[in-house]
């Protein structure tokens, strides 16, 4: 994907169309983005979580969210009775906040793993292994109880039991059903 720059006018194109714009404040530059995609009802999260995916592979990472999109409240015009479900479950634990998402793209470093970005890790619930999402190299491992703790915790939510009972089995059942 090719995106120029137009020092003339600071806007950002890819394929003719403006995508985004480029402000400078003093030292500091502001770069603004415009995404715009087609897709259906239930699919529409997913390219979000590739561009987070992708954005966390990056090697120099700030410590600050690298991507924040935020809107006033009044932004939404009307709020319409529908059924939602949970897209992430948040499990903080001894410090860390491990985010399990449903509609992950990533299966690294298994099926069944959260993401604790302010430490730049990843949790295998199933051996409790830690990854550093940089290197993607082993870097601790949760204690026999703290797991247990976390797949209890999976294997709760009405989002992610099915997936946990399959890889996890139930909590008599300790293998894969």
């Amino acid at each position: 994907m090719t995106i120029s720059f137009d020092p003339d006018t600071n806007q950002l194109s890819h394929n003719g169309e403006v995508v985004g714009i480029v402000t400078f404040e003093g030292r500091n530059v502001k770069v603004r983005f415009s995404l715009a995609y087609k897709a259906d009802t239930e699919s529409w999260i997913l390219p979000i979580s590739w561009l987070g995916y992708g954005l966390s592979l990056l090697e120099e990472l700030p410590s600050k969210p690298l991507l924040v999109i935020e809107h006033p409240e009044d932004a939404i015009a009307e709020w319409y009775p529908v059924k939602r479900t949970l897209l992430e479950f948040i499990v903080k634990r001894d410090g860390f906040v491990w985010k399990f998402h449903k509609t992950d793209p990533d299966n690294w470093p298994s099926p069944l793993h959260g993401h604790d970005y302010e430490k730049r890790l990843k949790v295998d619930a199933l051996d409790g292994e830690i990854y550093d999402t940089g290197t993607k190299e082993r870097c601790g491992k949760l204690r026999k109880n703290e797991l247990k703790d976390l797949q209890r915790a999976l294997r709760s939510s009405k989002d992610f039991q099915k997936l946990a009972v399959s890889l996890l089995g139930d909590e008599k059942n300790k293998g894969p059903i």
